[in-house]
């Protein structure tokens, strides 16, 4: 964050280190941060309609999603009986709680990803497309998983 100061006549530009302000790789926040940049910046230059925050907000949620119900099948598939019988209520709440933790950013107020699309612009290029790619076969590998561990949780006892 860049604080203008004024000294005397002139100003002088200070910056100020905080614990919450840079992006720090341990922190699944930056991720998902990274995330929501990066396709937020794919939809935006395939057609800029002034909806790529949105749309990069549900592709998040839709992969949350995914990946929840991928990780819970894939332990249930492991361990040899299922987990979340058929039909059972806890597939809805789950997702009715992701989407809640979830409401700020589709309304638009995800302020901890903005500020650190300033500094996700200043890493290099090849981290820039390097980190596009990753993000679009994180997503297509989480639709295809858990589509495979549903189709095998299918068959399990319960």
């Amino acid at each position: 964050m860049v604080v203008r100061g004024a000294a005397g006549k002139g100003g002088y530009l200070r910056k100020i280190e905080s614990l919450a302000g840079g992006a720090h790789w341990w922190d699944p926040r930056t991720w998902l941060g990274f995330m929501f940049w990066e396709l937020r910046t794919m939809f935006a230059a395939v057609r800029n309609a002034g909806q790529s925050d949105w749309k990069a907000t549900v592709i998040i949620v839709v992969f949350e999603i995914l990946a929840i119900f991928g990780l819970t099948d894939a332990v249930s598939v492991s361990l040899g009986h299922r987990f979340i019988d058929k039909g059972s209520p806890f597939l809805y709440l789950v997702g009715f709680a992701i989407v809640i933790a979830n409401t700020p950013a589709i309304l638009g107020k995800h302020l901890h990803w903005d500020r650190l699309s300033a500094e996700f612009e200043t890493y290099p290029t090849f981290v820039r497309v390097g980190g596009g790619i990753a993000v679009v076969l994180l997503v297509v590998a989480g639709i295809i998983l858990s589509g495979h561990f549903v189709v095998a949780v299918r068959d399990l006892p319960p």
